[in-house]
């Protein structure tokens, strides 16, 4: 009998071993998933933190391009979402931003190339528009905006507060209708920038019958102090500031051309497409009123816009190569940034 007993005693001993190295191991294995799942949640956490950070500097920081220096732009955020983020010029309108998130003992990484869009692919900004058989590939942004006779094609968002047609005029925007855009208020300086011509020693084009001639055989920046007509015989790429009108006449093709004028500017060219890039910005109007059809790549901006037969798509390449001469508040109307994510791994 006490054999027997001592058996079971045996075999009741090993049992509750046995179940206590369970248990435990149970146990152990609970808590290890508990961690994995914590360490997952944190990386994601500093993931989004990360993200975050690259947003802030992407909502900020093409307002501010004109004043990055050699210094990093730096921000650090405490609060939940814990992060930091920093920001460097490495190109004529490239910034490298960096974004380190933080959520417990994890941290994550992520890093972007950001391209300045200074119009924010706006090809036509205004403040009264008008057109009439004009195709924009790009945004068009304008306080009133009329439609004359024959039908325009916007391959992007129409903003404006006030829209009319008129008799045989129609439109077809294949991007957003917003009413609630931001009222033209960009007015240029040509007083300062008179002061910085005279400064830098930036050259007169040729004057012919007191009118300023512009062929693209002069290097620029030229100031013109008055009516500039340019005939362009090879291609050019420059900044041409003019205190009185200009009239485009004759387009060569590569060209990346920036204007400025405190008057008006005339488009020429009948039947043409004009290969490169074209910026105009005009105190006073941009119209291009004769028969047949232009085809360019660029923005137009001016308070008074009236196009006819224009095809114009967004292209940013002559302004961007202009970008330490301009005016700040050229810098300041509509910018934003293409993203290109440099991570080698996926984002999720």
């Amino acid at each position: 009998m006490s054999n027997r007993r001592g058996t079971a005693l045996v075999w009741l001993l090993f049992a509750v071993l046995l179940f206590s190295l369970l248990g435990t191991s149970l146990f152990q294995l609970a808590m290890s998933d508990l961690r994995v799942s914590g360490h997952l949640v944190a990386a994601e956490e500093a993931q989004y933190a990360a993200e975050a950070g690259i947003e802030l500097a992407v909502s900020v920081l093409p307002w501010l391009y004109s004043e990055l220096g050699e210094d990093e732009w730096q921000v650090e955020h405490f609060a939940a979402p814990t992060f930091v983020v920093t920001a460097k010029r490495e190109d004529s309108g490239l910034v490298r931003i960096h974004a380190q998130g933080h959520a417990g003992a994890m941290t994550k990484d992520v890093e972007v190339l950001a391209s300045l869009r200074p119009f924010g692919r706006q090809a036509l900004v205004g403040q009264r528009t008008w057109l009439t058989g004009v195709n924009v590939v790009g945004h068009v942004c304008t306080d009133e905006i009329v439609f004359d006779q024959l039908q325009s094609h916007i391959s992007g968002d129409l903003r404006t507060l006030w829209l009319e047609l008129l008799a045989g005029g129609s439109y077809l925007c294949e991007g957003h209708l917003c009413g609630n855009g931001r009222p033209y208020e960009l007015e240029v300086d040509f007083v300062h920038l008179a002061e910085e011509a005279w400064l830098c020693g930036w050259q007169e084009p040729d004057l012919v019958d007191d009118v300023y001639q512009v062929d693209g055989r002069q290097p620029g920046p030229l100031y013109a102090k008055g009516t500039v007509e340019i005939n362009l015989q090879e291609p050019w790429q420059g900044l041409l500031i003019a205190e009185e009108d200009v009239s485009i006449d004759t387009w060569v093709d590569e060209s990346q051309l920036v204007i400025l004028a405190k008057g008006d500017v005339f488009l020429g060219g009948v039947d043409e497409m004009w290969q490169g890039s074209l910026f105009v910005y005009s105190g006073g109007t941009i119209y291009r009123t004769v028969a047949g059809c232009l085809e360019l790549s660029g923005c137009l901006v001016a308070p008074a816009l009236e196009l006819a037969g224009v095809t114009i798509t967004y292209g940013d390449e002559a302004i961007l190569a202009q970008l330490e001469v301009l005016p700040v508040e050229l810098l300041k109307v509509a910018p934003t940034f293409d993203l290109e994510w440099l991570e080698l791994a996926p984002r999720r």
